[in-house]
């Protein structure tokens, strides 16, 4: 067993002189500080090895690896969070460094979670441990009664760790970070389902009624099992945040929408994705009647649109006011299979075209399918797989490559896990830019529009 505490401190730059290891019991000076000073858990420019610790965990998605999170809570505090940001920490951290027990180790992350890593407990001990954490802070948070919110309870939840480490042995710290991030938006959207939705979990309804009604088909619709979020995008045009593309991921945290063809039926079948239609067309209506300029992006799966089933999506999509579809709804065509060809292309793109303000196609960015660049008048996009490590020359080459082939067409990037490749993708001229590089997702669609100079995302 490695020395835990020679370990992180050399993965996270953890205890300095001025400040606590958060290593088992905490020290007198944290648990009498009521301003908890998060240490720095992700300084890029360490050299990072989890060497034997990583050897012991035996499965991908790890229950000696978790995230504890307060998000959900923070978001139903709203503007109290800042008001009551220190006790809450306070009242979390202590908790966690009394009951997690010497030689595991506690590291926040942003302001509201905790990495925790046990190599001491078995899987199952760490899991009830984990569980045993969330639920006496839980209480503790009750108990202040500070609030006349009733508070959820923090959350937590196994770490994929199967992109956080290289062949080497060695940590890819974007691939961590991301896997962080993503489970912890998770555990805050499920618990938090949006009330103000059409659709309810287990039987999706409509305020009216939609022609996607009546085409309830063969499997059973899998929506209560998903998490919908919102990924922004820069825009070029306007150096602002303003293109909200629609997102899903199933229970373990895998996206359905993306440039991988679906063979995953019993999820992305026609009852689930006519349920995620009538959510998209829900939030849709929010954001016109909201008055921001913005672009919304529904995609829809190659496979799915193929199918008899997309006459439904399109009377659909055309029974939307022509105005707001024109000026602020895109069609994304995901899960495009290498093999596709020119005309089963461009029979998508006429299916939409003139009905909306535009069509996309999203493509692996090192792999894409070659037929998209054979049409003219859509938006073509690059995508990063998660966790995918790569030199930033030889993405560099790959972004180039891609825009080059683009030609004259919108280009845009999704995936963009760090600074460095947003500014990469701007300097290269392309369009747009998402990612966790730019922002994490949103939970929901804002009311506000971020500005964003170009500037400030070049270094």
């Amino acid at each position: 067993m490695p020395d835990v505490r020679n370990l992180v401190t050399r993965l996270f730059g953890l205890g300095r002189k001025d400040e606590p290891l958060l290593v088992g019991e905490p020290s007198a000076a944290t648990e009498s500080n009521a301003q908890i000073e998060p240490a720095s858990a992700w300084d890029d420019g360490l050299e990072l090895s989890l060497g034997k610790l990583i050897t012991e965990v035996e499965t991908k998605a790890s229950g000696r690896v978790q995230v504890l999170t307060l998000s959900h809570l923070r978001a139903q505090l709203g503007d109290e969070w800042d008001r009551f940001k220190s006790r809450v920490e306070l009242i979390s951290e202590t908790t966690i460094g009394r009951m997690i027990g010497k030689g595991n180790i506690y590291i926040p992350h942003e302001d509201d979670s905790w990495l925790l890593i046990m190599p001491l407990l078995s899987e199952a001990e760490a899991e009830r441990k984990a569980d045993e954490i969330a639920t006496v802070i839980g209480e503790k948070l009750v108990g202040e009664r500070f609030s006349e919110k009733e508070l959820p309870f923090p959350q937590s939840a196994k770490i994929d760790l199967s992109t956080a480490v290289n062949d080497d042995g060695s940590l890819n710290l974007e691939a961590l970070k991301t896997s962080v991030r993503r489970t912890r938006l998770l555990l805050a959207a499920r618990e938090a389902r949006r009330p103000s939705r059409a659709i309810e979990t287990g039987s999706p309804t409509v305020s009216a009624k939609s022609p996607l009604d009546g085409n309830l088909v063969g499997a059973q619709s899998r929506f209560s099992e998903l998490t919908l979020v919102y990924r922004p995008s820069w825009s070029a045009d306007t150096n602002a945040m303003d293109i909200f593309s629609l997102r899903a991921f199933d229970s373990s945290g895998d996206p359905l929408f993306g440039t991988e063809p679906y063979s995953r039926d019993s999820i992305v079948n026609d009852a689930t994705m006519i349920d995620i239609a009538k959510a998209a067309f829900a939030d849709f209506n929010t954001l016109v009647k909201s008055g921001l300029r913005a672009r919304y992006v529904m995609p829809l799966p190659f496979a799915i649109m193929r199918r008899k089933i997309s006459g439904a999506f399109l009377k659909a999509i055309s029974a939307l006011p022509q105005k707001d579809r024109l000026m602020h709804l895109r069609i994304e065509i995901v899960g495009i299979p290498q093999n596709a060809t020119p005309d089963q292309l461009i029979d998508l793109r006429e299916m939409f075209r003139g009905r909306v303000r535009e069509v996309a196609m999203l493509c692996d960015l090192f792999a894409p399918v070659r037929a998209v660049f054979t049409l003219d008048h859509i938006v073509i996009g690059g995508e990063l797989s998660p966790g995918q490590a790569i030199e930033d020359e030889t993405l560099a080459n790959h972004l180039d490559d891609f825009r080059r082939r683009g030609g004259a067409r919108r280009c845009y990037l999704a995936g963009a896990r760090s600074r460095t490749q947003v500014s990469l993708a701007t300097r290269l001229g392309y369009d747009e830019v998402s990612g966790m590089g730019l922002s994490d997702d949103y939970r929901h669609l804002p009311d506000r529009i971020t500005v964003m100079p170009r500037e400030s995302l070049l270094p």
